[in-house]
């Protein structure tokens, strides 16, 4: 049986790690984004964010969001998810989920074997349920609890996070990858590298834009395109 997950709009969240609050993120614009090569090409001059994503395909539906911290500031260190769909196959019993970052270098793809660390939240109240885990038994997946994953990436140069399903054998069932929020909106920046360099075609099609002509669209069109998908 299909599961269908719907959440409500998250205010704050508990970060179990750091004992602070942090705030759900959808920026505008940033006139100096971070050097990296998953969002910037050029330093200084300003681009349109995608700070929320959503990314499905046969078996799962999810979006994940940027936070900000504290300070008011975009965190580069946490993501949050949230599950809209996963298809009977990925929900079997004995079926359980991790996480993982890889990158492109040239047209090397890297993948970080280490599982990422995270821990469920309400979406209603955003305080943390149970501690820190590297997997979570698909039957432990609520409609109304959503992730909080620590990426481990303090230089930022991880553009990809990675779900995994494997089976009660330690067998893959299922994954499907999604771009790091933030990333530039526009797939005509998402082109280059920061520097300046063409970037992976692979990563270019997963921009949700990709293919788009999106060369007559304002900043404001752009924003709303992946705003959308905040939570």
């Amino acid at each position: 049986m299909k599961t269908n997950f719907n959440s409500k709009n998250l205010i704050a969240i508990t970060i179990w790690a750091l004992s602070a609050l942090l705030l759900s993120g959808c920026g505008n614009t940033k006139s100096t984004p971070v050097v990296s090569s998953s969002n910037a090409f050029r330093v200084g001059v300003k681009k349109t964010l995608a700070n929320c994503n959503k990314s499905k395909d046969s078996n799962f539906s999810f979006n994940t969001s940027s936070v900000l911290d504290q300070n008011g500031q975009t965190s580069n260190d946490w993501i949050k998810m949230k599950f809209n769909f996963l298809s009977a196959t990925m929900t079997a019993s004995g079926n359980s989920v991790k996480f993982f970052k890889w990158r492109v270098v040239g047209t090397d793809a890297q993948l970080d074997n280490t599982p990422l660390q995270f821990a469920a939240y309400d979406l209603s109240s955003g305080q943390t349920v149970g501690s820190q885990m590297t997997s979570i038994s698909v039957n432990q997946l609520s409609p109304s609890n959503g992730l909080y994953i620590q990426l481990n990436d303090p230089n930022v140069v991880f553009q990809v996070i990675k779900i995994v399903v494997y089976n009660s054998s330690g067998q893959i069932v299922g994954s499907l990858n999604s771009l790091i929020p933030g990333f530039y909106a526009s797939p005509l920046d998402y082109q280059y590298n920061s520097d300046g360099t063409a970037r992976s075609v692979s990563l270019q099609q997963m921009h949700n834009l990709y293919g788009t002509d999106v060369s007559a669209w304002t900043a404001a069109q752009l924003q709303q395109s992946f705003d959308q998908y905040c939570f």
